[in-house]
């Protein structure tokens, strides 16, 4: 299972910080970049549960698994030889409805081998975020001031390694598979709960500018590839100490402060790039990331579960997930991308930083209809397990 997550995530270390340069490089408009970049998403808000779901019904886990990651690795070689628009599109596509389910399939494995072994989440996703350090920290400096196909390569090869190293996993539980249908509406008829999947898709939409686009703010405020992976390492080494702490986290500040300060820390780390376009700025402003993300992650996986209680929690993640980390992030990507010839990525990421600042506000004063609505108290151990769950960032 260290395997796996090793190798996935060095997958993702090894192509998320790199594409949107990569396209923008490839000659492509920002509308263009914008879709691309958001294909991801796609895949997570439309084809996951359908992967998910399969994968349950027929107990071919393991099969299914290696079957979608050399079909990422097909889409990634196919990448690698696009020379267009719409070939690069056929590519991503591939790709994204490859990898989409990836996370979570990975996830049930490492959550079923702990409840058999013994061995913390934790110690197992660890090597997950080691990885994802290295991987963006060498190929930055491998690739030096241009960015070149070889990310692509590295990519496409982490994926079959973390195929080969799917080949050792236990054969899943077989549990039966509930339609989750029925709970929407209960889950929808708690207005806090409402209130709160609304901002974190306003949130998300913001961060998803900010995080596609990243790329090409470093080359256009005069950084070089070598930079790009060296922050990125840097964001993903703050994260870990957040991660880690996360059930001391929501037991003293409880998930609600929580999610407050991860915004704030957003609105501040956007406000620096959007305002204070300097290269000298972004390494250390990467530093609060693990603020950000890692704040962002624990409090809302925590909240949505208060929110919605015991017996809806798992439509109440599935909501989370698709709401957020699905269209929230589809919608930053394409708009990102939409206006990104326009008003050059300092510009959006203004923008993306007063969208940012009105959530803030907006959670601000939702701040007692979230308290009245928290019906259920997960405990201290059950947070930082929920919160530690891979999202396809390290």
């Amino acid at each position: 299972m260290r395997l796996c997550y090793w190798w996935w995530f060095a997958a993702i270390g090894a192509f998320t910080p790199f594409a949107s340069l990569y396209y923008r490089e490839m000659g492509l408009e920002g509308i263009q970049i914008g879709v691309l970049t958001a294909m991801s998403s796609v895949g997570t808000a439309f084809l996951a549960p359908v992967w998910g779901a399969m994968a349950d019904k027929y107990a071919v886990h393991k099969g299914l698994l290696g079957g979608l990651l050399l079909g990422g690795a097909l889409g990634a070689l196919l990448l690698a030889r696009a020379g267009s628009f719409p070939h690069a599109l056929l590519a991503v596509a591939l790709l994204a409805a490859c990898v989409s389910p990836v996370p979570s399939f990975l996830d049930s494995y490492a959550v079923q081998i702990s409840e058999r072994s013994g061995t913390s989440y934790g110690a197992m996703r660890v090597w997950g975020s080691i990885a994802y350090i290295l991987a963006t920290w060498s190929l930055g400096h491998l690739m030096g001031v241009e960015v070149s196909r070889l990310f692509i390569y590295c990519y496409a090869a982490c994926l079959l390694l973390t195929m080969l190293s799917s080949w050792g996993l236990p054969r899943l539980r077989e549990h039966a598979v509930h339609a989750m249908w029925s709970s929407f509406k209960r889950v929808l008829s708690k207005r806090a709960l409402v209130v709160f999947l609304l901002l974190t898709y306003v949130i998300a939409a913001a961060m998803s500018t900010m995080y596609s686009f990243f790329g090409i703010y470093v080359r256009e405020i005069g950084g070089t590839t070598t930079m790009l992976g060296t922050a990125s390492s840097l964001a993903a080494i703050s994260e870990l100490p957040i991660i880690a702490g996360s059930g001391l986290l929501v037991r003293v500040l409880g998930p609600r402060r929580l999610l407050m300060i991860a915004v704030a820390s957003y609105t501040v780390r956007l406000g620096v790039y959007g305002f204070l376009p300097y290269t000298h700025w972004v390494l250390g402003i990467q530093l609060i990331h693990g603020l950000c993300f890692g704040a962002y992650l624990v409090s809302t996986v925590t909240l949505a579960h208060r929110l919605a209680g015991r017996e809806l929690a798992a439509t109440a993640q599935a909501m989370l997930a698709s709401i957020s980390m699905g269209f929230g992030s589809i919608t930053g990507s394409v708009m990102g991308g939409a206006l990104l010839d326009a008003l050059g990525t300092v510009g959006i990421y203004k923008l993306a930083a007063g969208m940012m600042l009105a959530a803030l506000a907006a959670l601000t004063l939702s701040m007692h209809l979230l308290e009245e609505g928290e019906e259920t108290q997960a405990t201290p151990a059950e947070a930082s397990e929920a919160a530690a769950s891979p999202t396809g960032q390290p």
